[in-house]
């Protein structure tokens, strides 16, 4: 998993382990890139927990909702009444996160919009960015989750995005092999249950009519 799921996911999962199946053991590993091209390292794994949308051969299912949010330094002059706008985004410096090839949701969005962001500073994962906008003028678009987690580690803004939200769905995949594995199974139905047991979706009109199937490919970044 990302480091942004372990920073939100691993301490309730953990807490439900040790109540059920205090004799488990679980190793964690960081997704780095090159991991989500192939299917290599999902044979070599019981789950991955990554974005829906990756095209990994075999099995997913949706286990948490999320959106993006804007962070800056709370004395970054473009912040006015607490807001950004598109103009702002398109032209302030943006620290980003990048894994494999493929864009964000958020990134997407922008390019949607026209906006290439000026990517100043560039990071293999999420929960480093509160603290590289901390004190300059970078912003970023960060997971609220990780936010939440964050409060009052990092000093920043929290701000509404200048465009609708833009929803963030992390996915369990596994290979078609651990499919009918009984331990497997159970690991599968405790990931479900923590991830359901999380505070309501910030995404109220996410889709999660699709069950446990392969997702379309993201785009690949030029």
């Amino acid at each position: 998993m990302s480091d942004y799921v372990m920073t939100v996911f691993v301490e309730p999962l953990l807490r439900v382990i040790a109540a059920e199946a205090p004799g488990v053991r679980i190793d964690f590993h960081p997704i780095v890139d090159g991991q989500l091209e192939t299917e290599t390292h999902l044979r070599c794994h019981d789950l991955m927990i990554v974005p829906l949308g990756y095209q990994l051969p075999g099995v997913s299912e949706a286990v948490m909702h999320d959106r993006f949010v804007c962070l800056v330094d709370p004395g970054n002059p473009r912040l006015v009444d607490g807001r950004l706008s598109l103009r702002d985004l398109a032209e302030m410096p943006h620290a980003a996160c990048s894994i494999g090839k493929s864009h964000t949701p958020a990134d997407r969005q922008l390019e949607t919009l026209g906006i290439t962001p000026k990517v100043q500073v560039s990071t293999p994962g999420f929960s480093v960015l509160p603290f590289l906008v901390s004190g300059t003028d970078l912003v970023a678009l960060v997971p609220e989750r990780l936010v939440r987690r964050y409060d009052g580690f990092a000093r920043c803004a929290v701000v509404e995005p200048p465009f609708p939200d833009v929803p963030l769905v992390e996915a369990m995949y596994w290979h078609h092999n651990r499919h009918a594995d009984p331990a497997h199974r159970w690991l599968r139905e405790t990931v479900r249950r923590v991830g359901a047991s999380l505070d309501e979706p910030v995404i109220a009109d996410v889709d999660d009519s699709h069950g446990e199937h392969a997702f379309p490919e993201l785009s690949a970044a030029s």
